[in-house]
């Protein structure tokens, strides 16, 4: 890379930048690097704490679909284990015992996307604050200023201009926010359309409590004990006590909206509730957006991956998967011989536009388990979209029932990115 001088400190050009270097951040940027783009990835933390740091339930199959290697199960770890669902009374609802989901350490997961990332000549920005976006007289991003606090002795302050601006920020959507073609269509995630979520390790101080704990539930060491409802309406509690009976995994996660109060009081009351449970270990608090995606979710110059898209699937709270997918396809979309070549300062991708995200909710899998689990009026198809600028609204969740034509229309179609 080479730098110039410049009002705003040094000033660097590259295909792409994605700010946030998150699962959905760091998989963007390393599979457009390793498709020919340069890459710079940013992020406001250091590259050790960005992203989710707790584990979380990935559909198998989204790793495939993403290109992206599984994790590696511990050593003696069965990740196939029962879950026994309960409700707040007690009353054994449900056992689970060939889940589709895997269970991920999201940390772990992170960090190895960005060694990929870097392995294919993405520059990793971490420790740099976004500090100003600048945009032409169309509402288009040309160009970001990050402050870098590790650089505070060369200046610190860096420009960014690129063809093409990712968002993969998280809930924030520090680039989507200033975006005027994207305003109309992204709006605020409510109260109630959001979850906030805990996962901790804790140690288990009482190994006979546990065991009794687990007894009283049917349940074995290693399998999860689910109550549906513990605060009250949206929430739930899951407890897996490690086969060992040493550690004990407690997720937590109620609607944010305010009557459920959040998911540190949840973790607390889990505590008090059962308190052969000692001091965490490890884990994560955040806030997950569980409306359906944005009908829109591109602009020229500007795409959102993960969660600032709200790609999320309802049925568990994760985005982990579909923003794994969905940086995977645009990078696909985007690669040299799927594009116009680049050409001087010209735009990435000519300007008719390419079809992205044709079948980010379009898989024979995701149809029937969605039909199965009865999400049909969650997920709802979304109508398609034209060229961007041109495009109609989605047609928001359906209401009656009808028959699945998933490639037709489930969820993201393909959206026209227009750069």
């Amino acid at each position: 890379m080479t730098y110039s001088g410049s009002v705003a400190g040094r000033t660097q050009r590259v295909d792409v930048v994605v700010v946030g270097a998150g699962t959905a951040g760091a998989n963007a940027a390393g599979q457009l690097a390793a498709r020919g783009r340069s890459v710079v990835l940013v992020d406001r933390r250091r590259c050790d704490l960005a992203g989710a740091q707790w584990h979380n339930g990935v559909l198998g199959w989204q790793f495939a679909a993403a290109q992206v290697e599984p994790p590696v199960p511990a050593a003696g770890e069965d990740r196939r284990q029962a879950t026994h669902i309960f409700g707040p009374d007690g009353f054994r609802a449900a056992t689970i015992t060939d889940s589709p989901v895997v269970r991920a350490d999201m940390a772990a997961l992170g960090r190895t996307l960005r060694e990929r990332a870097c392995e294919a000549g993405v520059e990793l920005l971490d420790s740099s604050e976004l500090s100003s976006v600048d945009t032409d007289n169309t509402g288009r991003v040309r160009a970001i200023e990050v402050d870098r606090r590790c650089d505070v002795g060369v200046g610190g302050a860096r420009r960014l201009e690129a063809d093409l601006f990712v968002d993969a920020s998280g809930l924030r959507g520090v680039l989507r926010g200033g975006s005027p073609a994207l305003l109309p269509w992204c709006t605020d995630v409510r109260g109630d359309e959001l979850c906030s979520a805990g996962d901790h390790h804790l140690q288990v101080t009482d190994k006979d409590g546990a065991r009794r704990f687990l007894e009283a539930h049917g349940a074995a060491p290693g399998q999860s004990v689910t109550v549906l409802g513990p605060a009250g309406g949206w929430s739930t509690r899951a407890v897996t006590v490690s086969e060992d009976l040493a550690t004990a995994a407690v997720l937590v996660g109620c609607i944010a909206s305010g009557p459920h109060r959040t998911a540190p009081h949840m973790l607390a009351r889990t505590q008090e509730d059962l308190p052969w449970l000692g001091e965490v270990i490890s884990g994560g608090l955040g806030v997950i957006p569980l409306r359906r995606p944005y009908a829109r979710f591109t602009a020229p110059g500007l795409a959102l991956v993960g969660d600032s898209a709200s790609q999320v699937f309802p049925a568990h709270g994760s985005g982990i998967g579909l923003g794994l997918m969905a940086g995977t396809m645009l990078a696909d979309d985007l690669a040299p011989g799927a594009a116009s070549v680049l050409s001087g300062n010209e735009n990435l991708i000519a300007a008719s536009g390419k079809l992205w995200f044709r079948s980010l909710f379009g898989s024979n899998d995701f149809a029937v388990q969605t039909r199965a689990m009865g999400l049909w009026s969650v997920l709802g198809p979304i109508g398609p979209l034209g060229a961007l600028g041109h495009g109609r609204r989605g047609r928001g969740l359906r209401r009656r029932r009808r028959r699945l034509q998933p490639r037709r229309e489930l969820g993201l179609r393909r959206q026209r990115l227009r750069l």
